[in-house]
């Protein structure tokens, strides 16, 4: 049986997404994003190709929850109900309060801050709720957008994972992370001003200049803008940091999904 402590609770959103314990209810809704080639780039295995494929991995998931190590959540928009991915805790110790965490998110809903509202949540559930010590992941090498989404995040690199993956006959390397709670507690809520005062246009300006794009208005948001991708998002606060001289924490520079924000 599934832990109660791990569905006790689901991980809560402040932005526009909510989870849902993985189930087949969600299953046509999965098969319609899992059929996506693109999705699959950084995925050991190759695509789903019928109803029948998703619905085998559902029920491999599902079979994971009944150990008690591991949980998985479906991610839907709060706005329409829409399920964009999944988000999940695995390796779950209970002994030494740590965890591997992991997400699979619709190609269609790339590059609009979604994974930092899930990963958020999943930080906040991790070391709130299940009170655990450590939250860890692991990706491929060449993944920029993960590994520029848990950078800004707050995570930290942890080593090079020297042939972890297996895939088209070819061994490749992992980049895995961490965060623990001493940091999540001590760093995530403590940003350092030092004496910068910045006005809306300056940071117009810089959008402007990082994406090279003199329409760049006030009002601009990361979902409503293609270019504004988590490896962009890295790029523009970097910009900012230097410009302005000021240190960001992994929550603000998570909830900068727009110029205003």
């Amino acid at each position: 049986m599934i832990n109660s402590l791990l569905t006790k609770e689901t991980p809560i959103s402040s932005g526009d997404v909510f989870f849902e314990i993985l189930s087949k209810k969600g299953l046509k809704e999965m098969h319609e994003y899992s059929i996506k080639k693109e999705l699959y780039e950084f995925f050991e295995f190759e695509p789903f190709r019928e109803i029948s494929d998703t619905e085998k991995y559902i029920e491999k998931l599902s079979k994971r929850m009944d150990t008690g190590k591991s949980i998985y959540w479906f991610v839907r928009l709060k706005s329409n109900n829409n399920l964009i991915g999944t988000a999940s805790l695995s390796m779950v110790d209970f002994k030494r309060k740590s965890t591997e965490q992991g997400y699979a998110l619709d190609p269609d809903y790339w590059g609009k801050g979604y994974i930092f509202e899930i990963q958020d949540s999943i930080k906040d559930y991790v070391f709130n709720k299940l009170g655990f010590n450590r939250l860890y992941g692991i990706t491929m090498m060449k993944n920029e957008k993960t590994i520029s989404a848990a950078l800004a995040s707050g995570f930290k690199k942890e080593a090079i994972v020297k042939d972890y993956y297996f895939k088209n006959g070819k061994y490749i390397d992992g980049w895995s992370y961490y965060m623990l709670a001493s940091e999540y507690f001590k760093n995530y809520f403590t940003s350092k001003r030092l004496g910068a005062v910045i006005q809306i246009d300056d940071i117009v300006k810089v959008f402007s200049e990082v994406f090279e794009d003199k329409g760049i208005g006030k009002n601009l948001i990361m979902k409503n803008y293609d270019k504004w991708d988590s490896v962009m998002h890295i790029n523009i606060i970097l910009e900012i940091s230097k410009k302005f001289n000021i240190e960001f924490t992994p929550q603000e520079i998570t909830k900068a999904s727009s110029i205003q924000e």
